[in-house]
Parts: structure tokens; sequence; C-alpha cells
């Protein structure tokens, strides 16, 4: 299992890995996150998460702010 911190960008795996997220808070086994592309707060299990790398995140959010 993966070790999370807050900062940390990730995308959870139930929804493909559409939304990349910053996470916001670790609670326990949850995870509160804000979108980086999208105006939206989720919550996750911890073990739907996927840690994306951060040049990764990054070319994404260059990529839809581009649109």
């Amino acid at each position: 299992m993966n070790t999370f911190r807050v900062g940390d960008i990730v995308a959870r795996k139930s929804y493909g890995m559409d939304i990349f997220f910053k996470i916001l808070e670790i609670e326990d086994d949850k995870v509160m996150m804000k979108g980086l592309n999208y105006r939206l707060i989720a919550d996750a299990p911890k073990d739907d998460l996927v840690l994306v790398p951060e040049t990764l995140g990054n070319k994404e959010e260059i990529h839809l702010q581009s649109i």
C-alpha cells in the first residue's frame, strides 16, 4: 500500500484515474482531496488511490489549461 502525504497528487482507480487530485487531509483510511483541473472536492479510501508522479500531474494541468 502507498504511503500518502498531504500535498501529494493522486488519482482514483475506481474512476479510471480520470481526474488528478491534490490531497488536503488524511484521516485513518479516508483521504480528502481537491481536483487539480476541476472545481471538485472528493473523498476516497486510501486503497482506491494511486500516486501520480508530479511531472505527469503538471503536464496534465498545463494541457487542460490550454484547451
